[in-house]
């Protein structure tokens, strides 16, 4: 585990504090906020509290900047970090003296396995949710493959990891798909049993002990399905793709994941749609990639009609035929908006640069017109078009991007939603260590937090980052 130092408040350059202490002798304290070590912008204005009543915590409404700390993520009552932490919105009750709250940025957390080794490729996949973050280390042992599960245990700092390991044994490529939700991870081994497949879905018993481990296999399976190519997990319900154009979906049973309930979806196309390499559940709704569909790619969405059937198909076709090549390479689905990812989008004479495109649902399972981004400094061959999303918030990876020298480093562009379906850049994170053939560009993000795999990291040993954000 090597992790940087995670929380760095600074010296205040000049806090804002307007009266005095408790000035009317009514029991009411002034409450004000210090920007600690910002290099522009302004704090909230001072307000006069009466004890014991509760306050909501400003927004980083002057938009404070503290440069090499892309996120301000809220107040703390101690300048270095060590008090109370409170982000924009939460209650804070008064105390009985006047309040300062500091400006705090949170400097990434660099995760790498404990004991690994060249060819790991820990963080080929990643998933995070809550205080708990899921990291596939696909290379470990020869592709045998292994996973860890890594508790939150500061506001950015994270324990040693929980190991999960199907059997020491080699080519099953466990831990090449993982996605975790609530107190259950599911981890895809897609060359299991001469690459036939399997999934492995796993229980939190404890803080971070992760048991009664279930097998999930397909009823009509064979050989080179690769079942467990592509993994997500959301309540009750897991979905599962192949190489063999079928998406299989699971319902938890009576007594759990032993005997969950089966149904599959098939393509109804050629085999060369490769339907289902790419899929996100949310909720009643599923997601499934065909980016091979008339080599331009193609998405269906699907909504839950039943206890575990699938049907009211919509289908979403790239919007520039002439310039997409792999629409729906990647997915991903949060409430009513849909992020695809073109990552050989031709931009212009700039050649697969890549694109990423949002579709907002408009009612039922009708999909509105989509909005474009890419990068605004993208190059040739980027493969800019990696999706993770939720709520406001969009990451796009770029697996080739060159970041000065170093080719194939990679680099995550961040949006967040400013309207009904526009998007604004916001930053663009990189590996500050960063190095040639690293592959920084694999995100996963939920309501607070966000993970980035590198897999090629520290000659493919691999690391992930895990960064808060407002």
């Amino acid at each position: 585990m090597n992790e940087r130092k995670l929380m760095l408040c600074f010296l205040i350059p000049f806090t804002i504090m307007v009266g005095c202490r408790n000035p009317s002798g009514s029991g009411a304290y002034t409450l004000s906020y210090s920007a600690n070590g910002a290099d522009s912008g302004s704090v909230p204005g001072s307000s006069s509290i009466v004890e014991g009543n509760s306050v909501t915590v400003a927004a980083n409404e002057g938009k404070l900047v503290k440069a090499g700390y892309p996120f301000f993520v809220g107040w703390n009552t101690a300048a270095d970090g060590s008090g109370d932490f409170y982000r924009p919105g939460d209650s804070m009750e008064m105390p009985g003296s006047d309040q300062t709250l500091y400006a705090c940025w949170v400097d990434v957390c660099e995760i790498t396995a404990s004991g690994g080794s060249k060819g790991d490729e820990f963080g080929y996949s990643v998933d995070i949710d809550g205080d708990y973050a899921v990291i596939g280390a696909v290379g470990y042992s020869t592709y045998g493959g292994a996973a860890y599960v890594f508790h939150r245990t500061g506001i950015n700092s994270w324990d040693a990891g929980t190991k999960l390991q199907y059997a020491d044994s080699f080519d099953t490529s466990y831990g090449y798909s993982v996605s975790i939700d609530g107190d259950y991870v599911l981890v895809g081994a897609p060359n299991e049993n001469s690459n036939k497949g399997a999934a492995f879905i796993y229980q939190r018993t404890g803080t971070n002990s992760w048991g009664n481990r279930q097998v999930i296999s397909h009823s009509d399976g064979s050989s080179s399905d690769n079942f467990g190519l592509c993994v997500s997990l959301d309540g009750d319900y897991a979905a599962l793709g192949t190489l063999t154009d079928t998406v299989y979906v699971y319902k938890k049973g009576s007594s759990g994941w032993s005997n969950p309930s089966e149904t599959s979806i098939d393509s109804t196309e050629s085999s060369t749609e490769y339907f289902g390499r790419a899929l996100s559940l949310d909720g009643d709704t599923l997601a499934v990639g065909a980016y091979g569909y008339n080599s331009q790619g193609q998405v269906y969405v699907y909504e839950r009609t039943g206890d575990n059937t699938w049907g009211n198909r919509a289908v979403i076709s790239a919007p520039d035929p002439s310039s997409n090549e792999l629409f729906g390479r990647s997915i991903a689905l949060d409430g009513d908006y849909l992020a695809v990812g073109d990552t050989k989008y031709n931009n212009g004479s700039v050649e697969e640069q890549g694109a990423a495109f949002v579709f907002k649902r408009s009612s039922g399972n009708s999909w509105g017109s989509s909005v474009t981004l890419m990068a605004s400094d993208g190059a040739d061959t980027d493969h800019f078009g990696t999706v993770a999303i939720c709520g406001d918030t969009l990451l796009v990876g770029a697996e080739n991007a060159a970041i000065g020298d170093n080719a194939y480093q990679g680099a995550v562009y961040m949006f967040a939603r400013t309207g009904s379906n526009s998007w604004d850049p916001v930053t663009k994170l990189t590996d500050s260590d960063g190095a040639q053939d690293e592959f920084f560009f694999d995100p996963a993000v939920d309501e607070t937090s966000l993970i980035i795999g590198a897999y090629g990291a520290k000659d493919y040993t691999g690391l992930a980052s895990i960064q808060l954000y407002q």
